[in-house]
């Protein structure tokens, strides 16, 4: 399931952050993990800075002004 997916990672994770602490693995990993708790509209309002370029995008695929947050 997603869950346990969600629950592998965050395994995945702390084994890289002590076996690796100079590493940028887990870092990587622990941001995917935080992205996986966003709706699409706030993933991207991170990932796309641009404004204009965030609302063509939402025009495009959809997604109504009030899912935008």
């Amino acid at each position: 399931t997603r869950h346990e997916a969600i629950k592998a990672l965050h395994k995945i994770e702390q084994y890289f952050r002590t076996t690796e602490p100079h590493s940028p693995i887990s870092y990587a990993i622990a941001q995917a993990i935080r992205w996986s708790e966003l709706s699409l509209p706030e993933l991207l309002a991170e990932l796309v800075s641009d404004p204009s370029a965030r609302t063509d995008y939402f025009k495009l695929t959809g997604i109504t002004q009030g899912e935008e947050t």
